[in-house]
């Protein structure tokens, strides 16, 4: 760089027309190269499993100095130090956890009950959220069928189940607008129980499930995104609904991603995941297993050494649902 801008400097003070051109495309090309190895060096921060070069490229990205911030301190621990990164969502937690009640379901689902459940799918509607088009799932019935005859299926909502958010539904038939021209034709009724549709599955909603001596809780809320369902602002509005998380589980399914793990968006140039969750996961309820899916191009695993974070994700980033299902294995709780 320092030898292009001597060249064209040179070729300016000596009148060469001809050198000066040439001169100052090649610090033009310099200049472009030395960005793309800039861009690559920040990039790669963000693309392996180094906790501390992912937050040297928070720091390079946002010009943060930690003297700035009046919380932050050189002994902080990784969430604090997120805290004081994030610290406009820096919030006073007074609340105690609150163990949710636990309950036990025995079901069992049979192969012919799966395929009887696609079979009802109308080929006619049109593709929803996760871009399966009705009649693939009709087509592929006994293949799909054959793979899911599971003894427990535990689900959780996510921000495309909109019907599923009742408060947000609701605000959304009064709108004279419709981002969605079929909730126009929703009633109440409609969707005041409609978990109750899903009859071959336990739904976990802000709840706690049993199976097989496994503690198991799921939530649905993440962080406002272009106004789907269950979204909710940082800080203390999505600390509230963490807060419901019980101490002493053994699995937290939510549908998006803590901070830092399987939540970089490379589009964005950004992670997206809640800091509020990632304390509340690592410095509370400490989980075995953390599994969610939300963001689609943080599939895979990560672990912080002793919690295992899966981004489950079925979906692409285009929403083809070709991502293997991850299978994990969980030593069996004691007295199950």
């Amino acid at each position: 760089m320092r030898a292009a801008l001597t060249a064209r400097h040179g070729a300016y003070i000596a009148g060469d027309q001809l050198e000066l051109k040439k001169s100052s495309y090649d610090l033009r090309k310099t200049i472009k190269a030395a960005k793309q190895r800039y861009r690559e060096q920040i990039e790669s921060r963000f693309t392996t499993n180094s906790t501390r070069d992912l937050w040297r490229g928070l720091h390079t990205i946002a010009d943060f100095k930690a003297k700035h911030c009046g919380a932050a301190n050189i002994t902080a621990s990784l969430p604090d130090e997120l805290n004081c990164f994030y610290f406009r969502f820096d919030v006073t937690n007074s609340e105690p956890p609150r163990k949710a009640t636990a309950t036990t379901c025995n079901l069992v689902i049979a192969k012919a009950e799966v395929r009887r459940c696609f079979q009802r799918v109308d080929s006619r509607k049109v593709a929803g959220p996760d871009g399966i088009p009705g009649r693939v799932l009709r087509m592929c019935t006994a293949q799909l069928a054959g793979t899911l005859p599971y003894e427990y299926k535990i689900v959780i909502a996510g921000n495309h189940e909109l019907t599923f958010d009742k408060d947000f539904v609701a605000e959304l038939v009064k709108q004279d607008y419709y981002r969605f021209p079929s909730v126009s034709k929703l009633k109440p009724e409609d969707f005041d129980n409609v978990q109750s549709l899903l009859t071959n599955c336990i739904y976990v909603q802000d709840s706690e499930v049993t199976v097989k001596g496994f503690q198991i809780y799921g939530t649905p809320w993440t962080p406002w995104f272009n106004g789907w369902g269950f979204n909710l602002p940082r800080g203390q509005s999505l600390l509230d609904k963490w807060n419901l998380i019980p101490e002493g589980i053994d699995v937290l399914m939510t549908h998006g991603p803590p901070l830092g793990f399987r939540d970089w968006v490379p589009k964005e140039l950004q992670r997206v995941g809640c800091v509020e969750l990632l304390n509340t996961v690592q410095r509370r309820v400490r989980p075995k297993l953390h599994v969610f899916g939300g963001i689609h191009e943080g599939y895979g695993i990560m672990t912080d050494g002793y919690t295992t974070y899966i981004n489950a994700s079925t979906c692409t980033v285009s929403f083809q649902p070709i991502n293997p299902p991850i299978i994990f294995d969980l030593p069996n709780p004691q007295g199950s």
